[in-house]
């Protein structure tokens, strides 16, 4: 049980502190825990490119291969490019003017930008954007995303076509995929669930994916992510290091923004462990 000095502690001093920075006391913990836009802005990807994803791949003798899935207009695909040299990445943007911009922006012979949705069927689908604007990072298949999440009171549309991770990597010669980002706001377990050929086989042992207020939207949870990667040790970002978040605890469905790194065993991720801390 918490001392008295601890709950004092918590009860009169933490709350205030929160509050003179204009912020709840939930969600000052949370920033703690890599949960929330404040933490994420504090570098957690930043120090996971430099510190373990960077090393890890330059570890690698053979051939290297990266999927940056919701690519957009390619910040995240730009910061690829410097942190894994030599590197092939393809760059995954469905809807048509972000993937205009990515295709401008981005003129690197190592990168291959891919204007296809990825998710668990082949097909086309309905991506939705706010009105009368361009592409933003925000469009996503789940329509409701926008009225649920971001309060918009009008939305358009544009179908794309979509295919899986196994049928891409089947058509390209693929048989690994050493390190694949997910941000397709609320379509993340979609989009694993399409790759459970390559996952079985030990060609997928490495990913990082957004989970939080759209797992809501599209109705997943984190216990759909741990079965969709058997045997992988899952991580949240923190601001300079990895949370293993250890055996699946009910206690981590938090709707919040976050970003989960799931590691097979082989990748190599638990080499690093002085960026790491463990879950109480």
């Amino acid at each position: 049980m918490p001392s008295v000095f601890q709950r004092i502690i918590r009860r009169y001093v933490l709350p205030p502190v929160a509050r003179a920075a204009g912020r709840s006391f939930l969600e000052a913990a949370h920033d703690q825990l890599g949960i929330g836009h404040a933490s994420c802005g504090a570098g957690g990807e930043d120090a996971f490119l430099r510190h373990i994803l960077t090393p890890l791949l330059r570890r690698r003798t053979s051939a290297v291969t990266v999927f940056d899935i919701g690519a957009n207009i390619g910040n995240y695909t730009m910061r690829l490019l410097e942190a894994v040299p030599g590197a092939s990445i393809y760059s995954f943007e469905p809807a048509p003017g972000a993937c205009t911009a990515l295709q401008q922006r981005i003129q690197s012979a190592r990168v291959s930008c891919v204007p296809l949705g990825l998710s668990d069927e082949p097909g086309t689908a309905a991506i939705f954007d706010y009105c009368g604007g361009p592409s933003t990072g925000h469009a996503s298949i789940h329509k409701d995303v926008f009225s649920t999440i971001h309060r918009a009171t009008a939305v358009q549309s544009t179908n794309i076509h979509l295919t899986t991770i196994d049928i891409f990597c089947a058509e390209r010669g693929l048989e690994r995929v050493d390190f694949a980002k997910v941000d397709t706001e609320g379509n993340e377990l979609a989009v694993l669930r399409g790759a459970k050929h390559l996952i079985a086989s030990g060609g997928f042992p490495l990913v990082q994916f957004e989970f939080n207020s759209m797992n809501v939207v599209s109705r997943s949870f984190l216990k759909d992510f741990y079965e969709i990667l058997p045997g992988y040790r899952l991580y949240r970002l923190l601001p300079s290091k990895l949370l293993h978040l250890g055996d699946y605890n009910v206690r981590n469905e938090i709707f919040d923004f976050q970003n989960i790194v799931a590691a097979h065993p082989d990748a190599g991720v638990e080499a690093f462990r002085s960026h790491i801390v463990r879950a109480r």
